[in-house]
């Protein structure tokens, strides 16, 4: 039978076919009755609901009862920690909290809760510790962690707070249901009670990044590196033991000194240590977005030698795979590139390095030695992200097939792995197995709703099928705010396009080339500019957009439409040149379409189609293309 339970209200409801009835936690051998008029009344202010599914009374009575516990649990603890309580109450409170606390797996989900924020600067710890006496050593001892965890919990929570949305990869909703996700399977308390051990905290990260709960949710592996980078600088911070301590005063000594001959660092509080490196940090990125780098190269030599003096290479290491997220981010490919090599020289062994490094590299057209640094990202541990990495690179290089067979070997070891599943099912679109590309990323979305990457791509699908009006629907009309809804709104115009709406299409297109604040997305709607220009013969036009377009996420696409507006300039020798270039490389699209210019333009032996089959061609290869930048 299936079951719904509310610890709080000490009930359970109990479905087995048509049947109802319900079960009191202070009466487990009697069942009740209901009927579905019930329903309403039964459960209807309960916000702690849990649903069971295939278990059998027993088990239902069990779990009702220790959800019960640990709800009443809370109410003593806080009822102990009010100030407005009598002391006889608390009292009272803490004694019947030390007969619930009896129960370790009821502790457990007691700090769940209790750790998941600071308390309230309303709360009174040391009156609950006051009410705790010899008789009541667990409740005691339960107090006493909870105010000696609170630095660490308020830490903890903070740097949650400041993850900005992009992070999750959708709106708001997305970080409240890794939020949701993060509480009940008690990261917040995990991560806070491994604040002050960078192994601890590094132990932390591999549990999470394994939880099956958490593996499912969009850009699960980003959100966890953010969550803990900080929290692994301050733990860099606590005073070593003497013979560590003693190891890198050597090593600083030994170290070759600057022109000015700088004196190693003096030891200062770890929190201020904290703030200068999320200061630098942050001067860097701000010199990123202004396209200062020189400014970014001098701040970033400064961090790196006050890393040196004071940290390990692995806290270097993070430090650099941050910031070159953030290049990344920001279209700087050559110092998102820079930034993962000295991350690499750093920590040689760290798997996380080599798959920024992995993915710089890929970023930057350099295929060979992205499949390299992917197989050292996975022989130091990466796992999946290696694997996927790999893949990714296996894709890029045209070799879908291979690619394909990478993805699936990935999804049979971690079927719960997105990533994979919709790595596969972008082979699938670039393949031209349009059915099952469809079908794999349905079975995506149903299974992740939120997952805008995959709503896109199945929309570009739809488009490329001719079923616009299914395609336009799941895509985001106007006021496009987060990266995957700016994604999804060139789609739109990529889809009015192939419907023949040029100008519609046109104006979706200059929008986001002015207003879309994401580098890379932007290029692609500069590309998608030159698309129209080509479809209104506006070639020379078209031309002059394409020479500033500088992606290697989508050169081969970019190449094709650039030979179409030399050939139609009759500018020979550089059609020559972009076609034998875009010839000797891999491509992610079939040949029809170079074939077909080839003839044309280089050949010049006429063509075998027309200039609405070259146009719709055109629009279907960034259809089925790689829709991320």
């Amino acid at each position: 039978m299936n079951a719904v339970i509310s610890g709080r209200a000490g009930l359970a409801l109990l479905i087995e076919g048509e049947s109802l009835m319900s079960l009191n936690v202070d009466d487990p051998e009697t069942l009740v009755p209901r009927s579905r008029q019930d329903l309403r009344f039964l459960l209807a202010e309960a916000d702690d609901l849990i649903a069971l599914d295939n278990v059998d009374r027993t088990q239902i009575a069990r779990r009702l009862e220790f959800e019960h516990n640990v709800a009443c649990a809370l109410d003593m603890a806080l009822i102990a920690l009010d100030p407005g309580a009598s002391m006889e109450l608390r009292a009272e409170a803490v004694s019947a909290l030390e007969e619930l606390l009896l129960d370790p797996h009821v502790v457990e989900r007691l700090e769940v809760t209790l750790y998941a924020k600071p308390l309230p600067d309303s709360s009174d710890l040391t009156g609950a510790q006051f009410c705790t006496e010899a008789t009541t050593p667990l409740a005691q001892s339960l107090f006493e962690r909870l105010g000696r965890n609170q630095p660490a919990i308020r830490l903890v929570r903070e740097t949650w707070d400041a993850m900005p949305f992009r992070v999750f990869g959708d709106e708001e909703k997305a970080k409240a249901v890794f939020h949701d996700a993060a509480y009940r399977e008690g990261l917040f308390r995990a991560l806070a009670l491994s604040c002050g051990d960078q192994a601890e905290i590094s132990e932390f990260r591999f549990n999470a990044l394994n939880n099956k709960s958490i593996s499912g949710l969009h850009n699960y592996r980003d959100v966890l590196q953010r969550w803990t980078a900080p929290i692994r600088e301050k733990a860099a911070t606590k005073i070593r033991t003497p013979s560590v301590a003693r190891e890198a005063a050597e090593e600083r000594e030994e170290r070759p000194r600057d022109k000015k001959s700088r004196k190693p660092r003096r030891r200062e509080p770890g929190e201020v240590l904290l703030q200068k490196v999320m200061g630098q940090k942050k001067v860097i990125v701000e010199a990123m977005k202004e396209r200062d780098l020189s400014r970014a190269r001098e701040v970033l030599e400064e961090l790196v030698d006050f890393h040196r003096d004071t940290g390990r290479p692995e806290h270097l290491a993070m430090t650099l795979c941050d910031l070159a997220m953030e290049a990344k981010t920001l279209g700087i490919r050559a110092l998102q590139l820079e930034l993962t090599e000295r991350s690499v020289e750093a920590k040689p062994d760290d798997a996380w390095s080599w798959a920024q490094h992995g993915d710089a590299l890929l970023n930057n057209g350099r295929m060979d030695e992205a499949m390299f640094a992917y197989e050292q990202a996975d022989a130091f541990g990466a796992g999946p992200v290696a694997k996927n990495g790999r893949a990714e690179v296996l894709k890029a290089q045209g070799r879908l097939s291979e690619a394909e067979a990478a993805f699936d070997a990935v999804i049979a070891a971690h079927p719960e792995n997105v990533f994979a599943k919709s790595g596969r099912a972008e082979v699938l679109k670039a393949e031209g197995k349009l059915s099952a590309a469809l079908a794999a990323y349905e079975s995506i979305v149903v299974a992740h709703p939120e997952d805008q990457v995959a709503r896109n791509a199945r929309s570009c699908i739809l488009a490329a099928l001719g079923r616009y009006s299914e395609a336009l629907t799941h895509l985001p009309s106007d006021n496009p705010a987060t990266e995957p809804n700016w994604i999804g709104y060139r789609i739109r115009g990529m889809t009015l396009l192939r419907m023949g709406d040029i100008d519609a299409a046109s104006q979706v297109f200059e929008l986001g080339k002015e207003f879309c604040p994401w580098a890379l997305v932007r290029e692609r709607f500069d590309a998608s500019v030159a698309l129209t220009r080509l479809r209104r013969r506006q070639f020379r036009a078209a031309r002059e957009v394409l020479d500033r377009v500088n992606s290697s996420g989508f050169k081969a696409q970019v190449q094709v439409l650039t030979l179409h507006a030399l050939g139609e300039l009759e500018e020979h020798e550089r059609a020559i040149d972009v076609y034998t270039d875009l010839n000797a490389n891999p491509r992610p699209f079939p040949d029809d379409l170079p074939d077909e210019l080839f003839r044309r333009y280089i050949a010049r032996e006429g063509s075998l189609h027309d200039d609405d089959w070259v146009g719709q061609k055109e629009v279907d290869m960034f259809l089925l293309g790689s829709i991320q930048p």
